[in-house]
């Protein structure tokens, strides 16, 4: 017979051999090894599956990682050796040389500037100055330390301040941000700091929130003789003890010049708030007291005085959209108070005008002024970032809504970064105002963007009118914003006017952005006369008598007749 050999090669055995005793520790860091409880030391021939590693301070803040070796015998006697390397993820800042957080020599260990995933201890002075944006995943401020926050400061879980409030400060302008969500995960707490310019009278509210838990604001700066709620029912203003209510906004007088105010010489005023720092998710409660009342403005209800609630920044956009955008219960348009054009002292309620707003509509993503004297340059146009501190009007559109704050909201972003805010073609859109003979300029905005409507709808914002004003008109309703679909040159733009007195009035190109700073013109077609005056060239001039005037003036894109800069014609067609 013949006969046969078969080989076979790369065979493993597998199986599951016990160990004869548990692990014994080492690491070349000396010290840091501790029993199960974190208390007793580790020695070198103690045995234990389950152990502590506890560096000390000095040792936090010069080892990048700790090797860990661990050594354990089988049954067999055969050895096994691993070894661990543990990313030390704290970030200490313990140098008197400088005070930059932005400079990566001034952090321990390793001379890196910290990142989202570490955590941060402060033992000395630390500045994040404007224009830096430093991140920690928590961060600790020892006694001896402090924090000054000028540009922002984003924590992922918590702030523990162990010196005093005034150890660590979120400057005027500067951003306190976290990340998540939880109420009470704060300790200690903290001072933030808002700059405001005041008026020569004295005479002037604002509406404030505080960015801090717990702070009143009848305490924030010297001399504040009253802070006023606001009445949901007749739009009037009531004394309030200025207790704090997290979510609800207030009116806060400016201060009084007497021996414990602020002297008269004075123009600006430093807002000081104390507590820990407002985090997370809440709602606050809003009512409207006449949900179907549209018109007239008098009988409108709904507003209610809230405001950005945290020491960060927030992004009215993303506000209006977790509380249900489109199909939720909050109105897309947003009013701010501008005291700087204010001239009404006394109070009117429901029949107050509305000059002194100026307005944010979160679906248009444009903002207009304030009525006010066209050369103040204090009057400010709204965009979709509400600063520390600051407080505004938002509607109810049902009986009751929960306003939803969380920290997804929240941003160190203050200059206009949203896509319809640039000049692509989904940001085409300009300002035109009507100015009467004392200067005073009313001003509307027509947006062209991705997703606009032409119909009234939630793009649009209702015109707040005033003595003077000006309107578009869609569907008989008479708008400060106009939204509107993608730009096309055959579109028309009715407008509407309202003149407190005689004189000669006149209305201007305010503003222009996209495809209208880009060459494409915006004419002033008056019907009464038939000129065309090409508004992005000059202003059309005009005699008005008293009254609010329909039907006479529209944009368009296109000339059709003669043209006229700075003419000026007879108002003849008067509505009363």
């Amino acid at each position: 017979f013949k006969e046969s050999i078969a080989a076979i090669d790369n065979v493993k055995i597998y199986g599951i051999k016990d160990e004869s005793s548990l692990f014994t520790w080492s690491s070349p860091t000396g010290g840091i090894l501790y029993k199960q409880d974190c208390t007793t030391p580790l020695l070198g021939t103690d045995k234990a599956g389950t152990i502590c590693v506890k560096p000390t301070t000095t040792q936090f803040e010069n080892n990048v990682q700790f090797n860990i070796t661990a050594t354990a015998n089988f049954s067999n006697g055969c050895p096994a050796t691993g070894t661990l390397a543990l990313a030390n993820d704290l970030q200490v800042y313990d140098t008197t040389t400088s005070t930059d957080w932005n400079t990566a020599v001034n952090w321990k260990p390793g001379g890196t500037i910290p990142t989202a995933d570490k955590c941060v201890i402060v033992k000395k002075p630390v500045i994040i100055s404007s224009g830096t944006n430093g991140l920690a995943k928590n961060i600790i401020i020892e006694p001896a330390g402090t924090l000054s926050i000028a540009g922002s400061l984003t924590v992922t879980d918590w702030v523990n301040n162990q010196a005093l409030p005034a150890a660590v400060v979120v400057e005027s302008g500067g951003n306190l941000l976290q990340v998540n969500d939880g109420v009470n995960i704060n300790t200690g707490s903290i001072t933030a700091k808002k700059i405001m310019n005041i008026s020569a009278p004295r005479k002037q509210y604002n509406y404030m929130i505080s960015p801090l838990e717990g702070q009143s604001l009848k305490t924030i700066y010297p001399g504040i003789d009253y802070v006023l709620y606001h009445n949901e029912t007749n739009n009037y203003f009531y004394n309030s003890s200025g207790a704090y209510i997290r979510g609800r906004g207030l009116a806060v007088k400016e201060p009084n010049t007497s021996g414990t105010g602020v002297p008269a010489g004075n123009t600006t005023v430093t807002a000081t708030y104390t507590g820990q720092p407002t985090n997370g998710s809440f709602t606050f409660g809003m009512i409207n007291s006449a949900p179907s009342a549209t018109a007239p403005a008098n009988t409108v209800r709904g507003y209610n005085l809230t405001g950005n609630p945290y020491p960060s920044n927030i992004d009215l956009v993303k506000l209006y959209s977790i509380n249900g955008g489109a199909g939720g219960t909050l109105s897309s348009t947003f009013y701010f108070w501008d005291s700087t054009v204010n001239d009404i002292y006394v109070q009117q309620g429901s029949n107050y005008g509305g000059q002194s707003y100026g307005i944010y509509n979160t679906e248009s993503g444009i903002g207009t002024f304030a009525t006010g004297d066209i050369g103040t340059a204090s009057i400010l146009k709204p965009t979709q970032y509400v600063k520390v501190g600051k407080s505004f009007m938002a509607r109810s559109l049902s009986a009751t809504t929960n306003l939803l704050f969380n920290n997804s909201i929240r941003t160190y972003t203050s200059a206009p970064l949203n896509s319809k805010e640039t000049s692509s073609a989904s940001g085409n859109r300009y300002w035109l105002s009507l100015v009467s003979p004392a200067d005073i300029a009313s001003t509307i905005a027509v947006a062209y963007f991705d997703g606009g409507n032409d119909g009234y709808a939630r793009d649009d914002s209702f015109s707040l009118m005033g003595s003077d004003a000006i309107y578009s008109v869609v569907e008989n309703e008479k708008l400060a914003i106009n939204g509107k679909s993608p730009f096309a040159a055959t579109d028309v733009v009715e407008l509407g006017t309202a003149h407190f007195a005689a004189g000669n009035y006149r209305i201007m190109l305010r503003e222009k952005e996209g495809i209208f700073a880009n060459g494409q013109n915006i004419y002033l077609k008056d019907q009464q006369t038939g000129i065309i005056t090409n508004l992005s060239a000059g202003n059309y001039s005009f005699e008005a008598t008293a009254g609010e005037t329909t039907g006479r003036f529209e944009i368009i894109y296109q000339p059709e007749a003669v043209l006229a800069t700075d003419a000026a014609t007879k108002e003849n067609l008067v509505v009363y």
